[in-house]
């Protein structure tokens, strides 16, 4: 054997090879790193799933929400093509009184009937009031010529002064 070909001395570390030393803390660290990796993998998984409760939480929510909008959007159409029919009936029922001559003259009709009942209402009254009417203007007549006829203090000293006939 050359002295380069001479064999290699066999250092021994705790029975093993100084070769397989390294060989060993490599993997006890590249064990140590992947166990770490583990770990934080295992937390970002917790922390990913709690973040996914929560979104399906949120998710529930709105759906819920949500539900009870359209809910409230159904009634409030409802009652919104309600007050549209409402109110196109009473367009058309307007529109067709203003534009309509029968019911326009119907509607004349009975104002003209309500102002003649009322005229005879009123002659009638007059009709009962006039006989009483001219005693109740006598009476007022001689009602004011009392008062002004009626003896106030000077008036009575004169007549007191006066001779009696």
């Amino acid at each position: 054997m050359s002295s380069s070909e001479q064999p290699k001395p066999c250092v021994r570390v705790n029975g093993r090879s100084a070769a397989q030393v390294p060989k060993r803390e490599a993997t006890y660290a590249s064990v140590e790193q992947l166990e770490q990796k583990n770990a934080e993998a295992k937390k970002r998984d917790w922390q990913l799933r709690d973040r996914i409760e929560s979104l399906e939480e949120t998710e529930a929510n709105a759906e819920g929400q949500l539900k009870w909008l359209r809910s409230e959007l159904d009634t409030r159409s409802d009652e919104l093509s309600e007050a549209n029919q409402q109110l196109s009936l009473t367009k058309a029922d307007k529109a067709s009184f203003f534009f309509m001559p029968e019911k326009m003259t119907a509607h004349l009709k009975e104002v003209s009937d309500a102002l003649q009942s009322s005229k005879q209402e009123l002659s009638k009254a007059q009709a009962e009031a006039s006989p009483r009417l001219p005693a109740l203007l006598e009476l007022s007549v001689l009602a004011m010529t009392r008062l002004e006829a009626a003896p106030t203090a000077e008036t009575l000293e004169v007549a007191a002064a006066a001779p009696a006939n």
